[in-house]
């Protein structure tokens, strides 16, 4: 209750004891008068107190608006301010995970930074190893090439050692069979006389069988005939003499050649030209007489 109707009835009870009062002085005659007193008293004051009542319900209802539209205005501003602050709230998450983010992007960098050194370096490491085999490989190779160059060169020399040693004994012997050969070169001589006279000898029976015989032949004839006996005689006389036989060589491709059974090597002019080795397929050329002299 407010304060106002806590007065107005205390008012009430007060004006009736006032009325009861003035009746037992018998200043109010009847009870009709003093219950119309009353309630005439109390119309005129309960419509005020209506109006009062309305009023005061207005005014409440106008403050219960106000405060209404206060508490409304301060649940916006409220609203607004958890709003505000959401949003800052959201504004600083965002930045921190923004910031996390750039963290954690530096660190991946740093990291990848830190592993592409590391694998820099461990490939310079493999280089670095596989050129120090490579160079180990290539002086293990040069020095097999040196070696195989220098057991070529000392193989060659003791080839070459050899040869000079064969061409050295090979001429020692040629000189040796100089004596020898110049001698059969005389006995060839004698023997190619010999041969000559014989053929002068066959010539003239060969002409007096064919008078004899009467063959009648031209003298080209005749003469071919004569000297295909006289040299098949001459051939035969010498090879009884000494044991040449007709014989070719690669290195002399075309020439006609002859060699003995010492292998010693003649020209068509009877010219020794040198010892022929079957074991190597040579032949050790010697110096001929016109340049000994």
């Amino acid at each position: 209750m407010s304060f106002q109707n806590q007065v107005t009835k205390l008012f009430k009870k007060e004006l009736q004891r006032c009325l009861t009062s003035l009746q037992e002085k018998g200043m109010i005659s009847a009870e009709k008068d003093i219950k119309e007193l009353i309630s005439l008293c109390y119309q005129r004051n309960d419509a005020k107190e209506e109006a009062k009542v309305l009023k005061e319900k207005a005014r409440e209802e106008a403050k219960a608006l106000k405060l209404k539209e206060k508490e409304a205005a301060k649940a916006l501003k409220l609203k607004e301010k958890e709003a505000a602050k959401l949003l800052k709230e959201q504004e600083k998450v965002a930045a921190k995970l923004l910031k996390e983010q750039e963290k954690a992007e530096a660190k991946a960098a740093k990291l990848k930074e830190k592993e592409d050194a590391k694998a820099a370096k461990l490939k310079a490491k493999e280089d670095a190893k596989a050129a120090k085999l490579k160079a180990k490989e290539d002086a293990k190779l040069l020095k097999e090439q040196e070696k195989e160059a220098a057991k070529a060169a000392k193989l060659k020399a003791k080839e070459d050692e050899k040869a000079a040693k064969l061409k050295v004994k090979a001429d020692a012997k040629a000189a040796k069979l100089k004596e020898k050969l110049k001698k059969k070169f005389k006995n060839i001589a004698k023997a190619a006389a010999k041969a000559g006279a014989k053929k002068m000898k066959k010539q003239e029976k060969i002409l007096k069988k064919a008078s004899k015989k009467k063959v009648v032949q031209t003298e080209v004839k005749v003469a071919e005939v004569i000297n295909e006996l006289v040299e098949e005689d001459y051939e035969n006389d010498v090879k009884e003499s000494v044991d040449v036989q007709n014989w070719e060589h690669s290195s002399r491709p075309g020439q006609k050649l002859f060699i003995d059974n010492d292998k010693n090597v003649f020209d068509t002019s009877e010219e020794h030209i040198g010892v022929y080795d079957p074991e190597n397929d040579l032949i050790y050329e010697v110096e001929s007489d016109s340049e000994d002299e």
